[in-house]
């Protein structure tokens, strides 16, 4: 009886190791054989925009142009998800008949990305960025000159930290030890930055923003 119960004791531990070795070779699935790290930069440009409930300031305002830089990391958990972090160096504002108001924030996303793992990989992502503003500056005409971005005649005095939502996709490919990945997102601001009534209503950012990045890993394949 009891040699009984060691062969039937060991079966099931060579049955349970042999499942657990079939999952990890079968799953894309299985964090067995897909969890790796990876590091590697990004940049690009942005098209940037505050967006008013006011209907007369939003009528005057213009998109204008910025661009991104900064590091980021991912952690693979399975076979074609992937959580997704990082700190961007982030140019943003508007451009109006009377103004040109130029900020910069540092941002950090967390995401959570699917990614197909074919040659030519399609990617989609989104999540939460908090954001810090970092520099200002205030373009008067000529006329008032250029103004101090808290003082009084500034014309939106801001919240210094922002919270939005981020969402795109792209493609990523081999590019030597590690892939290259080529994104179009949106960050859209949820927080109201306007501090002031004026102008009344809510004021929150808006970004376009068209990436190329360079990830290498750190274990594992791309």
């Amino acid at each position: 009886m009891r040699e009984w119960t060691k062969r039937w004791a060991g079966g099931c531990a060579r049955r349970e190791t042999c499942t657990i070795l079939a999952l990890c070779v079968i799953g894309a699935a299985s964090p067995c054989a897909a969890q790796r790290w990876t590091v590697g930069i990004r940049t690009g440009l942005n098209a940037n925009r505050m967006h008013f409930q006011d209907e007369a300031a939003r009528s005057i305002v213009l998109p204008t142009p910025g661009f991104h830089l900064g590091a980021q990391t991912g952690l693979t958990v399975t076979g074609i998800l992937e959580l997704e972090t990082g700190v961007l160096y982030t140019g943003k504002g508007f451009d109006s008949d009377d103004e040109k108001l130029a900020l910069a924030y540092v941002e950090v996303p967390l995401l959570l990305s699917l990614r197909w793992p074919v040659a030519l990989a399609p990617r989609l992502f989104v999540g939460p960025v908090v954001s810090f503003e970092v520099r200002c500056k205030s373009t008067r005409v000529p006329a008032l000159g250029d103004l101090g971005c808290d003082e009084a005649l500034a014309s939106v005095q801001r919240e210094k930290t922002d919270l939005g939502l981020a969402a795109g996709g792209g493609i990523g490919f081999a590019a030597g030890p590690g892939s290259l990945l080529l994104d179009v997102w949106v960050n859209q601001g949820l927080r109201d930055i306007n501090k002031e009534s004026r102008p009344p209503g809510w004021v929150r950012n808006q970004a376009l923003l068209v990436s190329l990045g360079y990830r290498y890993p750190l274990r594992g394949g791309r």
